[in-house]
């Protein structure tokens, strides 16, 4: 089996280490990972021919392209509804269209299209269609998960968007997952947890600052993510998160090890370029 990208690296959207442990995995299950790489057609067999010249046999070819909403034939300049140049509804934090008595949620109305995006979408636009007070969908807080095994989850921003958002000022913290006793009990030596801070508006950096970012990259990355959601959503200092009992030997005891790092000197500056590692 091969795996084509067209990138550089797959899981672009994430941190840079979180491309690492993907195609590792994937190549040790078999599976032959090639970035950079693209297809100039397809023949029959099928094959594809890349733009090297080289050509590839196989049973099935899948190809993933992405999505883009069908909203072309639902008359909605009518309804005086505007969509973007990708014909996304355009909405604002209360789902609300152009034409403000309309709602729209889901994978026609934002960028991050996920089952609990959507999920959430529709209960702010209920509540906001009928309650007296605005209600708004807070995306800052909003987990996705990239079900690659490692799993890849994320909420908030990545280091480098930190660094670009607050400088030297943001502040990171990584655990390698290979470090942790469930990670060594389960001979997961791929993975990482890494919690980014930046100064609060009230308690500066008492504390780590305030919760900004959070990669969970091993198996359960989808699980963990939800502890960084509930942090930055009820503004938990990190230091908290380190003060806070977790359960001997879990995977969520890489969060409590990763925060603690606040307490002993090793979180580190952001950087433009984050450093890989295993």
């Amino acid at each position: 089996m091969s795996l084509l990208e067209v990138n550089e690296r797959v899981v672009t959207a994430e941190e840079s280490e979180a491309s690492d442990p993907v195609p590792r995995v994937l190549e040790r299950d078999g599976v032959e990972v090639r970035t950079g790489t693209r297809p100039s057609r397809g023949l029959p067999g099928p094959t594809l021919e890349l733009g090297s010249g080289e050509r590839i046999d196989a049973s099935h070819v899948l190809i993933t392209a992405g999505r883009r909403p069908r909203t072309e034939d639902l008359g909605l300049e009518a309804a005086g509804v505007d969509t973007d140049e990708q014909g996304s509804i355009v909405v604002d934090n209360r789902s609300r269209t152009s034409a403000k008595h309309i709602y729209a949620v889901g994978d026609c109305a934002h960028d991050l299209k996920f089952t609990h995006v959507a999920d959430e979408q529709g209960r702010t636009a209920a509540r906001d269609a009928f309650s007296r007070m605005p209600h708004r969908l807070d995306n800052s807080a909003l987990p996705w998960v990239t079900f690659t095994d490692p799993e890849v989850g994320r909420v908030g921003m990545t280091e480098q968007r930190a660094y670009e958002r607050f400088g030297e000022r943001a502040r990171v913290a990584v655990m390698p997952i290979g470090r942790t006793d469930r990670g060594r009990c389960s001979g997961e030596r791929d993975g990482f947890v890494k919690l980014i801070a930046a100064p609060g508006r009230f308690v500066r950096s008492l504390g780590g600052g305030r919760l900004v970012g959070m990669t969970a990259v091993c198996s359960t990355g989808g699980e963990l993510i939800a502890e960084g959601a509930l942090a930055m959503r009820g503004g938990m200092l990190p230091g908290r998160i380190a003060q806070t009992v977790h359960a001997y030997p879990t995977w969520s005891i890489a969060v409590r090890q990763a925060a603690a790092q606040w307490f002993v000197g090793l979180a580190r500056p952001a950087g433009p370029n984050p450093s890989n590692f295993g």
